[in-house]
């Protein structure tokens, strides 16, 4: 895995703890840069903080909870299903 990108899914980030901590992981392992994917960026507190500090390279989510980071609308698909 050395020097590749990584992208890291999850449904959710709130507090960035659990993130930060698996980017640092990431980190320690010689990847190339991070990337987060999530479905619901809540970013409460100091969340974006501790994920830059982990050395996050970019962070994207759906508008679920619209946040700056929010590039995905989820408004078509839940219209399909009415």
């Amino acid at each position: 895995m050395a020097d590749r990108d990584v992208v890291l899914v999850d449904d959710m980030v709130a507090t960035g703890s659990t993130m930060s901590e698996a980017i640092d992981a990431l980190h320690d392992r010689d990847v190339g840069r991070v990337f987060v994917v999530c479905v619901h960026p809540l970013l409460v507190a100091d969340a974006r903080t501790k994920l830059e500090r982990a050395g996050l390279a970019g962070i994207w989510g759906t508008d679920t909870v619209e946040r700056d980071v929010s590039a995905v609308s989820v408004a078509p698909l839940l219209a399909d299903l009415v």
